[in-house]
């Protein structure tokens, strides 16, 4: 279990664990091993060593079984918060969409080591944080995901799958590990392979080139050829169908190939075509029939290196003028294979000329350690070096954009395996190369991997590294071909095969946990797309205005889909459902039921791979019995010629034996003699053997009762040096107690000399903050009072001016009280005139004296509308005089606002200075007293261990004395 550094804790933290008081004595007691590995390794001597190891694993148990979050502590802390109704996340990763949505959603962020979280995003798994995940607590990784994601477990995967029994060769490109010796062996055939259909392409090319009209009769012959065999096929079907055909190999010669007419226009070598007709018609079996007969292949693979070196400099030839002239039936039989291949294999038209193939290491990301490799004995001599390195065929002829090469970069979102449930991204990305395709430059990089890191420093602007796959389907269209039609259908069939064949690795996974893949896919010119990887956390770097856009998109539709209707479903940029297998087939008929009980995957296999076992006993069985049929069939018929030559030899043998018996009648006489003498001869040595036999027993009984006095001294020595170990250990016993006892006063000395200390430095802090505060009180109350004399001042001046103004206001009111009396006054003396002139006109009824009044009350009412202008004027200029009063007044209150403001930022400038510089003086004590702390804990751990061996060896079993077991005995 790894140990993390504990980060500082900030002002709104989450509750801690609530632990019992048994395990707070055992942290006391016992600490991690990280604290103290480095101090203790140099000085501690192997008696500490085994306390430590017994120490580190009861700290891992209980690290396993420390209590699991709870959500009523959760809610609890967050109603204190008053944040109640609100949820929390951890995070650790580049991707800073996932914390910008989260927030967005007022979602708060928890510290790292937090149990306490409802969303954990983290840019590497910890399979010991899956195991302590709680009801609602999310996790953004699954147990085994290396399995799918490093290019040797996926590679295993692909090649030990039988449950669906997929090919993987359609969507992968072949890949073989160097470090093993099968995959080097399986890859040199594959080179091989290559090297000879890229003799076969360029030798098409070259009849195309040469002789087109003849290419053409051949291909129209071959096709009728074709029809015809279909047609028999099927009426042969019925009869053939439980008999099984064995196809011999047609070996081919010189004279078979070679035409009598000498052209010079095309050539070849038809000694190497005959071995080259021989292997493609090995690979044609491969590839119809599913296997190689036995035979044929150990006849096809009697090839010695230097004819493999002749097919690997022979595919380096452009123009084939050299050599004999070829007939009609070898150039109908390279179109036919020519044409066979283009249907059949896949990978044989995107493979290209060059027979170039891509190294990888297993673990590297991001670029690194990848380059490509022509050469068949540096690509090998690299993988002898390093174990898990991986080479793969490399799609020389990829579709291009605007001659540049790209690969896609799909998200697939994996909610469960068990069952298994995938959503796939509605658009995906084209990662661009900074520099033109070019193939014959294979040492530049740059213009064949699409990898951000090693391009980013090439490109003037980085959104010029990735474009939308609104680009790709715009430049598809030209072409005439669809993308959601054609190719976005086979990326997901791909993403859906790769998921079925990894899915039983990922047995017994949290219903919480989830996943983001990054599957690379390149297109081919075909436009057929290729499975390169699959990335685990694939980095999402903010390189463009649309990128930032779908990331926003693709985290709102990622949290709706796991963790509920919280996040909203966008409309543009989304994930869609690829696969779940957890919901039932729809069934139109209602009365249908379903009946039974899930199978087990495990079992099924186990069967599946057992019935594949015996199929293929069976079936190598069929094939053994009919070799054996046939070679007794040949036995027979050679056996009727035998028989006559087998008389003739066997009467010349018979006279031959007789001649033979005669020499052997002097031959047995002589024998008679010589075996009479060895006679003799073995019995004398016989007598010796006896002799030496006593002599050798004799010996051994002396050696035997040596011996046994030996083992009598060496137990005897044994038993002593018991006994003196037993002393020695009681010693040690004592010196260790005494050791202890002293570092126990040691620590009372230094504890109450550190109490001293601690207190006299809590006195001094008071005492500094008493100083502090006076001074600041002194401060505060000389501001205060300047403050409170510059107010006085201004009350008085502000008191004067209002006086004055009252005063030109009252003496304005009693003018204006003054003139209204007069004005009352004249309308009364004018009322009475009117009256009077009324009543003069009633009674004179005359002219002229109604001119004179008339005249006399127009001057009257002229005199009084002046008056009224008179006192309009004067009350505008008093109301400018009050408006500019107010202005000055403003004015004033503006500077003492900016006064204030100026004392007041002062005083809060040296109340900050001051609080750091105590914040300083309180982490200089506090890492003394933690310094001083860590020193305990290594004393105590070193107590703990001392102890514990005087322990041991109290408890230990004396042995018994040796008189007794020699009575026994």
């Amino acid at each position: 279990m790894k140990y993390r550094s504990i980060p500082k804790p900030s002002k709104t933290t989450l509750p801690e664990i609530k632990q019992s008081p048994t395990s707070q004595a055992s942290q006391t007691k016992v600490q991690p091993p990280k604290l103290s590995s480095s101090r203790l390794s140099r000085q501690s001597s192997s008696i500490e060593s085994t306390a430590q190891f017994s120490q580190t694993e009861q700290f891992k148990k209980r690290e396993l079984s420390r209590p699991k979050a709870n959500h009523r502590e959760m809610s609890e802390y967050l109603r204190r918060q008053t944040i109640q109704n609100t949820k929390s996340f951890v995070y650790n990763s580049q991707d800073e969409h996932i914390k910008r949505n989260l927030l967005k959603h007022n979602w708060i962020e928890a510290p790292l080591l937090s149990p306490y979280f409802d969303l954990k995003w983290v840019y590497t798994e910890d399979q010991d944080e899956i195991k302590v995940l709680t009801e609602g607590q999310y996790y953004n990784h699954f147990k085994n995901t290396k399995e799918l994601t490093t290019k040797q477990c996926l590679l295993d995967n692909f090649k030990n799958q039988s449950q669906y029994g997929f090919d993987t060769s359609d969507f992968f490109p072949r890949a073989y590990d160097l470090g093993n010796l099968t995959d080097r062996e399986d890859f040199i055939k594959e080179y091989e392979k290559n090297t000879i259909f890229i003799i076969l392409k360029k030798v098409i090319k070259y009849l195309k080139k040469v002789r087109k009209d003849q290419y053409k009769e051949i291909k129209q012959e071959i096709i009728q050829k074709f029809k015809q065999k279909s047609e028999k096929k099927r009426i042969q079907a019925k009869k053939m169908r439980w008999q099984v055909q064995r196809k011999y190999k047609k070996i081919y010669y010189i004279g078979l190939i070679e035409s009598k007419t000498q052209q010079v226009d095309l050539k070849f070598d038809l000694q190497l075509m005959c071995e080259l007709l021989g292997k493609l018609s090995d690979y044609k079996r491969q590839l119809a029939d599913g296997y190689f007969d036995d035979k044929n292949f150990e006849l096809s693979n009697k090839q010695t290196l230097n004819q493999r070196f002749q097919f690997f400099q022979y595919s380096q030839v452009d123009k084939f003028n050299k050599g004999q002239t070829p007939n009609k039936l070898l150039l109908s039989k390279l179109v036919g294979y020519h044409q066979f291949f283009q249907l059949k294999d896949v990978a044989y038209l995107s493979d290209g000329v060059q027979n170039i193939w891509i190294i990888k290491p297993s673990g590297c990301a991001r670029g690194q350690g990848i380059y490509l490799e022509k050469d068949i004995g540096e690509a090998i001599s690299s993988g002898m070096k390093i174990s898990a390195r991986l080479i793969q065929k490399y799609i020389e002829r990829p579709l291009l954009y605007q001659n540049y090469k790209f690969d896609l970069r799909q998200w697939v979102l994996v909610k469960s395996f068990q069952p298994l449930q995938a959503y796939v991204f509605s658009h995906c990305y084209m990662r661009m190369c900074s520099q033109k395709y070019d193939l014959q430059d294979t040492k530049n990089l740059l213009r064949h991997l699409t990898n951000f890191s090693l391009n980013k420093t090439a490109f003037e602007n980085q959104a010029d590294s990735i474009y939308s796959s609104d680009y790709l389907e715009e430049f598809l269209a030209s072409k005439n071909i669809s993308w959601q039609n054609t190719i976005r259908p086979q990326i997901n069939d791909i993403i859906v095969k790769t998921l079925l064949i990894v899915q039983d690795q990922f047995d017994g996974e949290s219903k919480y946990c989830f996943e983001l893949f990054g599957f690379d896919i390149m297109l081919d010119y075909q436009c057929k797309p290729w499975l390169l990887e699959v990335n685990l956390s694939p980095a999402c770097t903010e390189r463009a205005s649309w990128l930032s856009e779908m990331l926003n998109q693709m985290t709102e539709s990622m949290m709706n889909i796991i963790i509920g209707d919280e996040f909203k479903q966008p409309d543009k940029y989304k994930y869609e459902l690829l696969i779940n297998e957890d919901i039932p087939p729809q069934v139109k008929d209602n009365n249908l039921q379903v009946d039974g009980y899930r199978c087990n995957l495990k079992t099924e296999q186990r069967y599946d791979k057992a019935f594949y076992r015996k199929f293929a006993t069976l079936t190598i069985q069929k094939f053994f019995r009919m070799f054996l049929a046939q070679n007794q069939l040949r036995f027979l018929s050679r056996t009727k010629y035998s028989i006559v030559i087998q008389k003739y030899w066997r009467g010349k043998l018979a006279r031959n034996k007789l001649l033979r018996l005669l020499k052997n009648r002097d031959a047995i006489i002589i024998q008679k003699i010589v075996r009479g003498y060895i006679a003799k001869r073995r019995k004398y040595h016989r007598k010796r053997y006896l002799m030496a036999t006593k002599i050798q027993c004799a010996i051994r009984m002396k050696q035997a009762k040596q011996l046994k006095n030996n083992l009598k001294k060496e137990y005897s020595t044994l038993i002593l040096q018991s006994l003196l170990r037993m002393i020695k250990a009681k010693q040690q016993a004592r010196q260790l107690q005494q050791h202890y006892n002293k570092i126990v006063r040691i620590q009372r000395v230094w504890r109450h000399r550190y109490f001293k200390i601690n207190n006299k430095a809590i006195l001094i802090q008071k005492h500094i903050k008493r100083i502090q505060q006076r001074k600041r009180y002194l401060l505060l109350l000389l501001k205060i009072r300047c403050s409170i004399k510059i107010q006085s001042i201004w009350r008085m001046y502000k008191a004067v001016k209002q006086k004055k103004f009252l005063k030109t206001e009252f003496s304005a009111l009693i003018l204006q009280c003054l003139i209204k009396r007069r004005k009352r006054q004249i309308d009364l003396k004018l009322m009475k005139i009117n009256d009077g002139l009324f009543k003069i006109d009633k009674v004179f009824c005359s002219y002229k004296p109604k001119l004179f009044l008339r005249k006399a009350f127009n001057l009257g009412i002229l005199r009084v509308k002046a008056i009224e202008r008179i006192q309009g004027y004067r009350l505008v200029i008093k109301s400018k005089r009050f408006l500019k009063r107010l202005k000055r007044l403003k004015r004033l209150i503006k500077l003492q606002a900016t006064v204030r403001m100026h004392i007041q930022r002062q005083k809060y400038r040296k109340i900050v200075k001051r609080l750091k510089a105590a914040k300083k003086l309180i982490k200089s004590i506090r890492r003394y007293i933690f310094k001083k702390k860590i020193l305990k804990r290594i004393q105590q751990k070193r107590m703990i261990a001392n102890y514990k061996l005087q322990q041991q060896l109290q408890q230990a079993p004396q042995r018994p004395k040796p008189r007794m077991i020699a009575k026994k005995k």
